[in-house]
C-alpha cells in the first residue's frame, strides 16, 4: 500500500519503520526539517517536510495514489482537519490519532462523520485500557475486548482443584452469554495439544481455556472455574499525563 503519515514524533516515526519493513510504500511529512533528518537516513521511506494542512501538498501527494492517510501530530484539532481535508482532495482512508477522549468515546456529536474520519487511534488511551485490562484480570493469561468493550474473550488457567472432568462441556452448564472457543493442554517434554472445542470434549485442570462472550458473563468465568481473584484496593500512579 502507499501510505502517507503526518508527524514524524516517536509514533510517526515507529508506525513508518513498521509499515516500511512490511514492504508498504511511506511517504512522512512534517512541518519540522529536523525531525525528518533521522528517518531519512534511518528508514526505507520517503519524506517531505510541510504542513498536514496544506491542501496543496495533500492533493499532490494524493496523486501518487496513496490509500491511506495517518494524522498523527501532537495537536488532535490539526489531526481532525489533516483527515478533512485528505478525504476532499480523494485519500480513500484516513486515520486520526487523538488524545482527548471526548472525541471519541460516546460524543453526540458524529466527530468521524464530520470530519471524515475513518478510524480513531490514542495511543493514551490503549494503554490506560491495558493497564486497567492487566490490573482487573489477575488469574487470566490474556484479556481482549472487542465491540467497545461489551465483547470479551479472556484465557484461564483451570486450577489443580478443577473437579469436573468427569462432565462434557455441553454438561458443564457455564454462564449464559459465554462460549469456550479453544483449549490448549499440556503434554509431555513441554509440548501442547491444540484443541477447538466440540460439546463431548473434556476441561482438565492446568488447560489453558479461552471463552469469549458478553463482558459481565466472561468475568464471571473466573469464579466458575474456582479461580481466586484479586480485588484492587488502592492503585498508585506516578505521572500526570493523559494516560492517568
Amino acid at each position: 500500500m502507499n501510505i502517507v503519515i503526518v508527524g514524524a514524533g516517536t509514533i510517526g516515526f515507529s508506525i513508518a519503520r513498521l509499515l516500511s519493513k512490511n514492504g508498504h510504500n511511506v511517504v512522512l511529512v512534517d512541518e519540522d526539517s529536523k525531525k525528518l533528518e533521522s528517518p531519512s537516513k534511518k528508514l526505507d521511506v520517503s519524506v517531505r517536510c510541510g504542513s498536514g494542512t496544506d491542501w496543496r501538498l495533500l492533493r499532490e501527494l494524493q496523486e501518487g495514489f496513496s490509500d491511506y492517510i495517518l494524522a498523527l501530530t501532537q495537536l488532535d484539532e490539526v489531526n481532525l482537519t489533516i483527515c478533512s481535508l485528505a478525504k476532499s482532495v480523494g485519500f480513500s482512508h484516513t486515520i486520526a490519532r487523538v488524545r482527548q477522549p471526548y472525541f471519541f468515546q460516546g460524543a453526540s456529536i458524529d466527530i468521524k462523520k464530520i470530519f471524515h474520519i475513518d478510524y480513531f487511534i490514542s495511543p493514551e488511551w490503549s494503554v490506560a485500557h491495558d493497564l486497567r485490562k492487566t490490573m482487573a484480570s489477575s488469574h487470566s493469561l490474556s484479556v481482549e475486548h472487542f465491540a467497545h468493550g461489551s465483547v470479551y474473550m479472556r484465557t484461564f488457567v483451570l486450577p489443580k482443584s478443577w473437579k469436573k472432568t468427569h462432565k462434557p462441556l455441553m454438561e458443564l452448564n457455564c454462564p449464559q452469554g459465554v462460549v469456550i472457543g479453544l483449549i490448549v493442554r499440556q503434554q509431555e517434554e513441554g509440548k501442547k495439544d491444540i484443541i477447538i472445542p466440540h460439546g463431548g470434549d473434556y476441561l482438565f485442570p492446568q488447560d489453558e481455556v479461552t471463552v469469549i462472550g458478553e463482558a459481565n458473563a466472561v468475568e464471571s468465568m473466573g469464579s466458575y472455574f474456582g479461580l481466586s481473584e484479586k480485588k484492587l484496593s488502592s492503585v498508585v500512579i506516578v505521572g500526570g499525563t493523559l494516560v492517568k
